[in-house]
């Protein structure tokens, strides 16, 4: 993960990547984060790796997005959902 600036710039257009797609419903959401290069991450192993700390980045739609993503992700990975539905509240209550 990475520290400082950096960190909340990744964290940002992590949660401003999948902004579009929210509106778009919980399928097409959980197939995008699906997707990836034959070789690397795919968006779903960025979003585990940082879903604690999505919040923190201060995006205005933060608490929307991670509320979406976890509802879309709950199919995949139980535990990610809870970690996201957490996110998704300690976002909500920072505004």
């Amino acid at each position: 993960m990475l520290r400082g600036e950096d960190a909340r710039g990744l964290e940002w257009m992590l949660v401003d990547g999948a902004l579009p797609f929210v509106a778009a419903g919980e399928q097409l959401l959980c197939e995008q984060l699906l997707v990836g290069p034959e070789e690397g991450r795919r968006p779903l192993d960025q979003l585990t790796e940082c879903a604690d700390d999505l919040w923190q980045a201060g995006h205005p739609h933060a608490s929307e997005v991670l509320g979406a993503l976890a509802d879309a992700v709950k199919p995949v990975g139980k535990a990610l959902d809870k970690r996201l539905g957490k996110a998704a509240f300690k976002a909500g209550s920072v505004k």
